[in-house]
């Protein structure tokens, strides 16, 4: 039973709160020297990379929520305490400082911080809206769309069906339908929809990203969508990590624009909550906990590395005798996979590393992959 009871709010739990804005993760960035006093980010607070001519709202985003988004091989995200704790500041004096209060350790708050101007305004969820969106894919030939789409990687109808995936295979007219159904205001409100500075209002959905993918409730309810990009965007997305592309334009998904951080509680809980398996995955992404299902495993599947997941996520988690964390076998993967260990153990998940190293063993993957890859793999040889 997921208990989604209130809980009690302390000091502490206020103190933490404070720390969840875009004031508090400017002063942190700026803190340890990832963001300059004109607003370049000067390199990413978790892994280091950076580039000292791009500006906020790039490769680097930061929301209103107080979140940030990396858009990297990484994945990197956060908030400020993430930034200051991945820096050596212990958490206590992390949440100290960024409430203006004495610290331990030495922190020198800088003389200048930047204005910055948030990617998107905070999206208000519309779980009706985000519904809507799957209920229109799957009366419009989604499913069969969305099956043969991710069968490509040999991931299996059953999967696609079981876990929501749809495929819009005429966005011009979804988008007409969703204005008819919602309005304009709502659409931008929730965040599937934005303004184009040429086209006007414009659904996130479209021929370069038709493939929909929600983060769902244990109880089913679509939180948070994120849009998959086509056959022919990837391409480009590959493009651009040959250096052939800019980033603009090249990206490999899009999702709800200024969603809540705490909408986004990752991928299968839903299906996790309600068979209920002796063993789960947690894997990073969407696309493989499809291809796990396939394979006859459950996977809950986190957005990025980096990710830790919330309450909700670690509740259902705990009914499970055995949670393997088995995050790609690539250096994002192996850099995060013991810290996503310790975090779960800590909240209660008997959580241990899954042996994503070793030939031998039957949770493993090649250097460099990922679950989907091993099942295409095995596909395409005709296992």
């Amino acid at each position: 039973m997921v208990d989604t009871s209130t809980p009690v709010r302390t000091d502490r739990h206020r103190q933490v709160a404070a720390t969840r804005t875009l004031q508090a993760l400017t002063l942190a960035l700026a803190t340890v020297g990832a963001l300059s006093a004109d607003g370049v980010v000067i390199r990413c607070p978790i892994c280091g990379k950076g580039d000292t001519t791009a500006p906020v709202g790039k490769k680097f985003k930061m929301f209103p929520d107080g979140g940030f988004k990396h858009f990297s091989s990484n994945g990197c995200s956060g908030d400020a305490l993430n930034v200051l704790t991945a820096n050596g500041v212990p958490f206590g004096d992390a949440v100290a400082f960024l409430n203006g209060k004495p610290t331990r350790t030495r922190l020198v708050r800088p003389r200048t911080l930047p204005t910055i101007n948030a990617s998107a305004s905070l999206a208000t969820p519309d779980f009706a809206v985000y519904h809507g969106v799957i209920v229109y894919g799957r009366n419009t030939g989604g499913i069969a769309a969305a099956v043969a789409f991710y069968g490509q990687w040999g991931i299996s109808a059953e999967a696609v069906e079981r876990y929501g995936a749809v495929y819009i295979t005429n966005p011009a007219e979804f988008e007409q339908a969703a204005i008819a159904e919602y309005g304009i205001e709502r659409l931008l409100a929730c965040g599937l929809f934005y303004h184009s500075r040429t086209r006007g209002p414009h659904s996130l959905i479209s021929d370069n990203f038709p493939a929909v993918e929600a983060h769902r409730h244990p109880g089913g309810r679509e939180m948070f969508l994120q849009f998959r990009a086509s056959d022919a965007q990837h391409k480009r997305y590959l493009d651009h990590k040959a250096g052939k592309r800019a980033y603009e334009g090249s990206q490999k998904f899009l999702a709800i624009r200024g969603a809540a951080t705490a909408t986004q509680i990752g991928c299968g809980l839903d299906v996790i909550h309600a068979d209920k398996p002796d063993t789960v995955y947690v894997r990073e992404g969407y696309k493989d906990t499809l291809a796990d299902y396939t394979l006859g495993r459950y996977a809950y599947g986190m957005p990025t590395a980096n990710y830790r997941p919330p309450d909700i996520a670690c509740e259902v988690l705990k009914n499970a005798r055995h949670v393997r964390v088995g995050i790609d076998n690539d250096a994002a993967g192996n850099a995060h996979q013991e810290a996503v260990v310790t975090y779960l153990r800590s909240k209660g998940v008997n959580a241990s590393a899954a042996d994503v190293a070793n030939p031998e063993s039957e949770e493993y993957l090649a250097p460099g992959c990922d679950v989907t890859n091993m099942l295409d793999r095995m596909t395409h040889a005709g296992v």
